[in-house]
Formats: structure tokens, C-alpha cells, sequence
């Protein structure tokens, strides 16, 4: 239940526009009947003929009442518009918006009424933005009651002490990559060779410039790996079309308008967190740092070294990857001088089995893969 904070009977004006008989009575017995009820209301009705005259005797109403009420009408509006005489609405109103200008429109006095929902459009401009209340509706003509006697509808629960912040743990970062920066940046990848034998497991070759920094980079690998395989830090993805149909590769001579794929290489993220609570880290206070690296390959003619490679992987569930010079692959085997076994050194061969293959149309942008879409931004 509220609280009533008045101790006395508020003195309440109404301010209306004389327009019929039946309108006026309202008026009156809307009057007549918060008077019973203890408010202390005043209207014209009551007075034949004031001795300081209507102006002086409304402006003393509207100054020394606690609320004004405004009957709005559109009789009220256009008397007030036209200038027009009605018991001298005009004063009334010049009055009543001159109080809420000299109050810089903060007003809690007066306070728009109408009789019927129909009226509502008729409520003054200046006073649109305040509390307004339909006296045919039961529930308005309580609230305007109670706002009359000071009355609240809800008391505000008893203010209690500030409670401490959950202190929030600090989020470690775990730092897991396979790619080393500097070395890659002078490795200067440059291409993807595939060898598929039958019989044999797929290679999978990693063509260097540099291949004295390529020789490195598998150096770094093999120290990190269990028996030769790779996997448990390094993941290969191969991103094949179909891409999206607003793809900038369809319309781009960079991306040889869409004839090719990309080669993803990058940390082994589930592993990464599995290490990393086997440290003692909390999964929900973890922030995984991931570098990868990935190049757009053309296909000049087909996919079918591809999607040979692809078979043969899903079939053994493994491959090799070796490093490879561009300048041994280019001049010795491409040319014929030399064979497969002359350009490539498989005994540094690295083994792995976590090698995917997405269509670019499937990638979430908010996986580490995802990075190769966001380059096309």
C-alpha cells in the first residue's frame, strides 16, 4: 500500500471552456463530487460575479491553488487559438502556460484532464509531454486522486548496503602456435606439391624460397612432435570453393576469379586448451593467442592433384609433409632434370593425420580458419 504525504486538503482550480449545458454540468458535478471526497476544488460555477472582476479572480485561482486542472475540449483549443471570449478562457490559458514558462517547463501544477478519449487529441501543446488522465476511465480518476492527496501508489523498499563486486579473475593468456614469425616472414612460402603413389602414403610438400629457413621452420616441428606426427600443435585446412556468391574471389584476378583454394596452417586449438588445463588453467579464464598462415593457390586447369590428395588422406588417414626449394622444384624436377627423390629430402619427413577440407561457403568467420575470409574484407 502507498503512503498519503498530505496533511491538509490540496486547493485544486479547474480551468474549462463553457461550451453546452451538459458540459458544463459535467464539469460541475466532477467538481461537486472530489469536494465529497475531501479535495478542495474551486470552478466559475460557484461564483456569480467576482468584485475584483474574472481576470484578477482567476489569476488569484490558478496562483494560489496546489493543482490546476485543464479540462481539454476542443472548444478550450480554439477559444484559446481564435482569442475568442468565454468566461474568459483566453486569460486562463495565457496565464497557465505563462506559470509553466516561468517555471522553465518544469511543472508538476498543472495537470491536463479530459472527459472522453476522443479529446485527447485536444490536450495543449505545451502541455503534451506531462501526465494526462481520462476521467471516463475508473483507474485514471484513482490515480488522479491519489496524485491529488499525495498518495503513492508503491512505496520504495528500504535502501540496503552495497554489496562487493565478485571479484572477477584475470584471464590468462596461453600462447600456442606453430608458426614462427620471423622465420616464416624469410622462409617466404610459396606453394603446395602434392605426391600420391598408389599404395604409398601421400606427401604433401610445403614449397620454401628460402629453403635453408624452410629446413628450420620442420626443425622447430619435429622437436615439438611424438614420433614424427605433428598433430598435437599443428592443423592444416585446405578452404575449397564454393565460397559465397558475393565473394570478392569471384570478381578478383588475384583470386583467379575463384579457380583455386586456400591452405591454411595454424595451432591445434582443442589441444592447445587441453595442454593448457593440464597446467592448472580454468577453461572459462582462458585466452588462446593463435598465429597461422595461409596462402590463396590457383588452379590453372583442374583440381584433380587436389582432390586426389584428398581421397588418398581420407583413405590412409595420414600423410607425410616435407619442406621443398622452389628453385630445386622449378629447375630440376618441373624441367625433368631431376626426380621427386633428387628435389625432396623424405627422411626430415613430418607425419600427420589433422588435415581438413571445408567449402569456403561453410567457414565461421569466428574460427581461427575464419581468417582467410576476413582477408577477403
Amino acid at each position: 500500500m502507498g503512503e498519503i504525504n498530505m496533511v491538509e486538503s490540496p486547493k485544486v482550480f479547474i480551468s474549462y471552456s463553457h461550451q453546452s449545458s451538459e458540459y458544463n454540468k459535467k464539469v460541475l458535478d466532477f467538481s461537486n463530487n472530489f469536494r465529497l471526497k475531501g479535495i478542495d476544488t474551486n470552478i466559475d460555477q460557484y461564483v456569480e460575479a467576482p468584485s475584483e472582476g474574472w481576470p484578477q479572480w482567476m489569476e488569484k485561482q490558478i496562483y494560489d491553488s496546489d493543482y490546476v486542472l485543464v479540462c481539454c475540449s476542443k472548444s478550450y483549443i480554439e477559444k484559446f487559438r481564435e482569442n475568442t471570449e468565454g468566461l474568459g478562457i483566453s486569460w486562463e490559458t495565457s496565464m497557465i502556460y505563462q506559470f509553466i514558462y516561468d517555471n522553465a517547463t518544469k511543472n508538476s501544477k498543472i495537470i491536463p484532464v479530459f472527459f472522453d478519449e476522443k479529446d485527447k487529441s485536444f490536450v495543449p501543446r505545451p502541455l503534451k509531454k506531462y501526465t494526462f488522465y481520462n476521467l471516463s476511465k475508473e483507474a485514471d480518476y484513482v490515480r488522479l486522486y491519489n496524485r491529488l492527496i499525495g498518495k503513492t501508489t508503491n512505496n520504495k523498499a528500504p535502501l540496503g548496503q552495497l554489496k562487493p563486486l565478485d571479484e572477477k579473475k584475470p584471464k590468462t593468456l596461453f600462447v600456442s602456435t606453430p608458426i614462427d614469425i620471423e622465420k616464416w616472414n624469410q622462409a617466404r612460402w610459396r606453394g603446395i606439391m602434392y605426391i600420391c603413389i598408389a599404395g604409398d602414403v601421400p606427401v604433401l610438400g610445403l614449397v620454401f624460397k628460402n629453403y635453408q629457413r624452410g629446413l628450420e621452420i620442420f626443425d622447430q616441428w619435429r622437436r615439438l612432435s611424438t614420433d614424427r606426427y605433428i598433430d598435437e600443435f599443428v592443423s592444416f585446412c585446405f578452404i575449397t570453393p564454393p565460397f559465397s556468391k558475393k565473394s570478392l574471389i569471384y570478381s578478383s584476378e588475384k583470386y583467379n576469379f575463384g579457380k583455386g583454394y586456400f591452405a591454411y596452417i595454424g595451432p591445434n586449438i582443442k589441444e592447445a586448451e587441453n595442454r593448457a588445463q593440464k597446467l592448472g588453467l580454468s577453461k572459462e579464464n582462458l585466452v588462446i593467442t593463435a598465429i597461422n598462415r595461409f596462402r590463396w593457390m590457383d588452379e590453372k586447369s583442374n583440381a584433380q592433384n587436389r582432390k586426389k590428395f584428398q581421397e588418398s588422406v581420407k583413405e590412409r588417414a595420414e600423410c607425410l609433409i616435407v619442406p621443398i626449394a622452389l628453385e630445386k622444384l622449378t629447375s630440376g624436377l618441373l624441367s625433368g632434370k631431376d626426380s621427386i627423390r633428387d628435389v625432396i629430402n623424405f627422411d626430415g619427413a613430418l607425419k600427420m593425420s589433422n588435415i581438413s577440407f571445408k567449402n569456403g561457403k561453410d567457414l565461421d568467420e569466428n574460427t581461427p580458419e575464419g581468417a582467410v575470409l576476413k582477408s577477403l574484407v
